[in-house]
């Protein structure tokens, strides 16, 4: 069975001392409001640290925006295979003798998707398959069919290590904020807890839309053949060879 995700460990950062100087970003990060604060910390963990230095952030901010991007990339891969663990039809469906055999027969052999093509639960577990691939190949990672195919227990603690994870997150967030400012950082999660009196009309606006906005199953599909290739586009023999490229061949 594949490894799953390894957390980034948790790692003491460097010393607080009393800050006396704060750089121009630090200062027009101090007159934002939270939501906006939130936004430039996402905008600053994704750029180098050669580039965080020259905007002046200290070194502790550095440090808690090295352990933000290693928490995303945890976040997110952990997140794409729990969606596949939530889904009680996909996990129903590969728990069917008839729908693995389909499965495997289009992995080995690229030209069988046509025998399936009319299947609607032999597509479905093939396109879902396909989501998570989306998420792997941004990471460079491979996991097996035993990852993201389990049994109610195991799905169950998924879902408390996603959440574990999200505070975790939620806290670290808060940690680099504090660093930018010079303050305390918070010791639980719950102080990071953020409030509608912060955010202005707009970004309760912008932040709604954005909650809401989902892509259609077609663009979705463009943006995959886009992004991913297909076996035929990618001059793949077979559709094994193309999963191989990412996936574990342990079924």
């Amino acid at each position: 069975e594949a490894k799953e995700v390894e957390e980034s460990s948790p790692q003491a950062g460097p010393e607080i001392a009393p800050q006396t100087y704060f750089s121009p970003a630090a200062v027009e990060f101090k007159s934002k409001s939270r939501v906006a604060q939130e936004n430039k910390i996402r905008e600053w963990y994704k750029i180098d640290k050669e580039r965080q230095v020259k905007l002046g952030l200290n070194e502790r901010t550095r440090w808690h925006l090295g352990r933000l991007a290693s928490m995303e990339r945890d976040l997110e891969l952990f997140e794409a295979m729990q969606m596949l663990r939530d889904d009680l039809r996909f996990q129903e469906l590969m728990a069917q003798n008839e729908i693995v055999a389909a499965f495997n027969e289009v992995v080995a052999n690229c030209n069988m998707i046509q025998k399936w093509n009319s299947n609607e639960r032999v597509m479905y577990v093939m396109n879902q398959f396909r989501r998570l691939q989306f998420v792997l190949k941004q990471h460079n990672k491979k996991i097996g069919v035993h990852d993201v195919v389990v049994t109610r227990e195991q799905n169950a603690e998924g879902v408390a290590r996603l959440k574990a994870m999200k505070e975790k997150w939620t806290l670290e967030t808060e940690s680099a904020r504090a660093a930018i400012l010079g303050t305390q950082p918070p010791l639980t999660p719950e102080s990071a807890s953020t409030s509608d009196a912060t955010q202005s009309p707009g970004e309760k606006e912008f932040a709604s839309e954005n909650a809401t906005t989902q892509m259609t199953q077609e663009d979705f599909n463009k943006l995959l053949d886009k992004e991913l290739g297909t076996p035929e586009t990618l001059q793949y023999k077979t559709w094994k060879e193309w999963f191989l490229s990412f996936f574990k061949q342990d079924w």
